[in-house]
């Protein structure tokens, strides 16, 4: 009986450190990339990330695409981007994702409130 108890307690703290060492072989990422090399998963430059900004509309100019924030912003809206123009007069709420591109803030979506 008292062999069946000690082999039974090596069996456990065996099996204890088997555990532990498993567990502590899996590691997660801290930044959230599996990928070492600074590039994306989709091989675009990682400077490009998408933020959001909230404010009234100072002027809007069709011909250059440029929507301008009371706060000054100015943010690049490409046709691609679907926005009601017609819309975007001044003192208008909107919401805006964007991305930064050789400086210039570029939208990824304009959304009128």
């Amino acid at each position: 009986m008292r062999r069946a108890l000690v082999v039974l307690i090596a069996l456990l703290v065996a099996g204890s450190i088997v555990a532990t060492g498993a567990m502590a072989q899996q590691t997660t990422p801290s930044t959230g990339s599996s990928s070492s090399s600074g590039a994306s998963p989709s091989g675009a430059s990682p400077a490009t990330k998408e933020q959001s900004i909230e404010g009234k509309v100072k002027s809007w100019d069709a011909s250059s695409h440029m929507l301008t924030l009371q706060d000054g912003t100015e943010i690049s809206v490409p046709a691609s981007v679907q926005v009601k123009t017609d819309q975007l007069k001044p003192g208008a709420d909107v919401k805006a994702s964007y991305e930064e591109k050789g400086g210039q803030k570029v939208a990824t979506s304009v959304e009128v409130k």
